[in-house]
């Protein structure tokens, strides 16, 4: 009788175990990361009131007016019309979503975005939003744009490979990881800029 007991017991306490185990897990599979972001007229540098929707694939499915669509939607909000800030939370699962910016009258925006840490901004924070269309004054302005971006990108990750490169090259195959979840070709994308820092460090191909 006394075994019995004791058996029971402990039955009922390896139950309570494996329960508490399973509400963990299942807490840490739903749990939600927040991440902060800003949005501003590139002309002018002043904020936007404007959809954001965080997607969970990278192909497009669609359009709602000029704005693209996916298929699962993971959150969605509107930058707050005074600072032009927003904040967008996706489950902790996922590693990789797209993030979607709309307005009218401006060309949508769509980023690739890692799910890592909880309240980590978006890549870029401020994120510029470029009107439609594109003044004649203005043609030079986005010819800079792409130089400075294109430059600062290629110097500022040549930097920090120079700082450590063993530890680049480990943290570029992570990105490159995460994103193969959702598409190979991103992740095949980031490896080959990997390739291309190293070109732009030392002027010669590889």
């Amino acid at each position: 009788m006394a075994q019995r007991l004791l058996r029971n017991v402990a039955l009922v306490g390896i139950g309570i175990a494996i329960g508490a185990i399973s509400n963990g897990l299942s807490e840490a599979a739903s749990r939600v990361l927040s991440h902060l972001g800003l949005v501003v007229d590139h002309e002018n540098r002043k904020p936007l009131e404007v959809s954001v929707t965080a997607w969970a694939e990278p192909e497009r499915k669609g359009m709602n007016g000029s704005c693209p669509t996916y298929s699962t939607k993971l959150d969605e909000t509107t930058s707050s019309p005074s600072d032009g800030k927003f904040k967008i939370g996706v489950e902790q699962g996922r590693r990789a979503y797209t993030l979607v910016y709309c307005l009218n009258g401006f060309v949508p925006r769509i980023d690739y975005e890692p799910n890592h840490q909880d309240g980590t901004p978006v890549d870029p924070t401020p994120a510029q939003l470029w009107q439609a269309k594109i003044e004649a004054a203005s043609v030079e302005s986005f010819n800079n744009a792409v130089e400075r971006m294109t430059i600062g990108a290629l110097n500022n990750l040549c930097y920090l490979m120079t700082v450590d490169e063993s530890r680049f090259r480990e943290a570029m195959d992570g990105l490159a990881s995460d994103f193969s979840e959702t598409s190979q070709t991103r992740a095949v994308t980031i490896r080959t800029l990997r390739t291309l820092v190293a070109g732009w460090q030392t002027g010669k191909g590889q």
